[in-house]
């Protein structure tokens, strides 16, 4: 989804691990973030985003839910994502979604 949606000369990085995902958060310039938490474990998801705010202060934060509950949204969007959805998702709008993120991101360099 996000490579199909990210145009060049964005480069699209997968992570399913803690130790991944820290080395990612600190590099430098990072702005969009797109979070899949189908393999996320519940109890971590708070911990990633409050490290994303941490380590990637500025950065865009699209979040695609593997099941949607509203307690559940409340407590994603408590954490400040910029763009929540849940599965099944609407390919077309989230593509436009992250793209339209890309292009932000791009003009605020």
């Amino acid at each position: 989804m996000a490579e199909e949606a990210v145009p060049a000369p964005w480069v699209v990085e997968r992570c399913s691990d803690h130790a991944d995902s820290r080395s990612i958060l600190i590099r430098p310039g990072l702005k969009l973030i797109v979070i899949d938490d189908r393999d996320i474990d519940e109890s971590t998801r708070g911990w990633l985003l409050d490290q994303i705010h941490r380590h990637a202060r500025g950065a865009l934060i699209a979040y695609i839910a593997s099941s949607h509950s509203e307690e559940a949204e409340r407590s994603i969007r408590a954490h400040q994502v910029h763009y929540y959805t849940s599965r099944p998702i609407d390919r077309d709008r989230t593509g436009r979604v992250i793209a339209s993120f890309a292009n932000a991101s791009t003009r605020g360099s």
